[in-house]
């Protein structure tokens, strides 16, 4: 399915396309550093819509849609490649009653932050529970 797309395109990069990538990592790693200089979170969307809907017809075999995963790692992809801890907090329900977060990206060995912002938000946002939930955590039941 999806993984297996992902690998094929994976094999049209080269040595220097990976080089380059280390290089732009690296440059965002620093803008990365100066800005936690002045602030102690960045806060932004989680993803660049919300969540879209899953067809039943793609429940068993998957779907890839190019657009849709750019859209949904639009935002999230700078905490992975820099490397920084970051939270996604649920704050509303759009279109379909399909939930709508933002993220805060915090500081490297600060995710004590990031969870003592999540923990103010989840107190002050009124949730409404998914219909199909699967209480995992005891504290949910």
């Amino acid at each position: 399915g999806e993984v297996r797309a992902y690998m094929a395109a994976g094999r049209a990069f080269t040595a220097r396309d990976y080089i380059h990538a280390q290089k732009v990592r690296t440059y965002l790693i620093a803008q990365l550093a100066k800005i936690f200089e002045k602030v102690d979170v960045i806060a932004s969307p989680t993803t660049g819509n919300t969540a879209p809907y899953i067809d039943s017809r793609d429940l068993d075999y998957g779907l890839i849609d190019a657009v849709r995963s750019g859209e949904l790692v639009r935002y999230a992809f700078v905490a992975n490649l820099a490397g920084v801890p970051a939270m996604a907090i649920p704050i509303a329900t759009g279109a379909n009653n399909l939930p709508i977060s933002f993220q805060v990206l915090g500081r490297h060995w600060e995710e004590h932050t990031l969870l003592a912002i999540s923990a103010v938000i989840e107190r002050q946002v009124e949730r409404t529970q998914p219909q199909v939930f699967f209480p995992v955590l005891d504290s949910q039941k």
